[in-house]
């Protein structure tokens, strides 16, 4: 079993215009990782940090919070 981290979901879930190459490297891996792996562990932690990621970083309405979700 794999644990995602608040990382991985964010570079799986949100798009940048940011195309630097280690980027692009870390979001292709993510996509990867959640794509292919059939067991995967995201404690309770890492869904509120991404919760608030989503919302005072990336500046996500609610909304599009819970497609997400």
């Amino acid at each position: 079993m794999i644990g995602l981290d608040t990382n991985i979901l964010a570079r799986y879930y949100v798009e940048t215009t940011d195309n630097d190459i280690k980027t692009k490297k870390q979001r292709e891996l993510s996509k990867y990782i959640i794509e292919n792996s059939p067991n995967l562990f995201v404690s309770n932690t890492v869904i509120i940090e991404f919760e608030w990621t989503l919302r005072a970083v990336c500046k996500y309405d609610l909304q599009t919070i819970i497609i997400i979700y």
